[in-house]
């Protein structure tokens, strides 16, 4: 007999009627899905068994304001959820990310992992959002807002062609 791992509510935040922390709600989610081997039920076009995505939909719902679950209550399908939600909050997040994406400068960091920390964040969310972010754009990026001081380093790196080489 096959024994079916009990649900276990992880520790973040439900998904907020404004929708404020989307971009939070979603990067835990897809995690907490994708760590359950339920991460394929948020793709278009999957094949998972009902029972596969009952149990996504169960956790996605869990991670719901009272308010939101009651919106969309009719909705049994996690793909299905996912997209109605995706489609409502990433129109509010669209703006912040593009502002974050915009202001962020590599010299205001003390560190490199702390950049690239902020700079996946805004990668994360102008994908939610619908944009594409290239190796080229973060190349671009960490190099247009290096201190002039270091010159000589952006020279150095500008051999690197893909962002994961830049940070090794």
């Amino acid at each position: 007999m096959i024994q079916m791992s009990k649900f276990e509510p992880s520790d973040y935040n439900p998904l907020d009627l404004s929708g404020d922390n989307y971009r939070e709600w979603a990067m835990n989610t897809s995690i907490g899905l994708k760590s359950r081997g339920l991460g394929r039920c948020i793709i278009e076009r999957n094949d998972e068994i009902e029972n596969r995505k009952n149990r996504a939909i169960t956790i996605m719902r869990y991670h719901l304001t009272e308010n939101l679950r009651d919106q969309y209550e009719d909705v049994k399908d996690p793909y299905d959820l996912w997209m109605k939600l995706n489609s409502r909050f990433s129109i509010i997040l669209w703006p912040t990310v593009m502002n974050e994406w915009k202001f962020l400068s590599y010299q205001d960091f003390e560190s490199m992992d702390d950049y690239n920390i902020a700079l996946m964040k805004i990668t994360y969310g102008l994908e939610i959002c619908g944009e594409v972010v290239t190796d080229d754009d973060l190349l671009y990026k960490t190099y247009s807002t290096f201190n002039p001081k270091d010159l000589v380093s952006t020279h150095k790196a500008k051999k690197y062609t893909t962002y994961n080489d830049l940070l090794s």
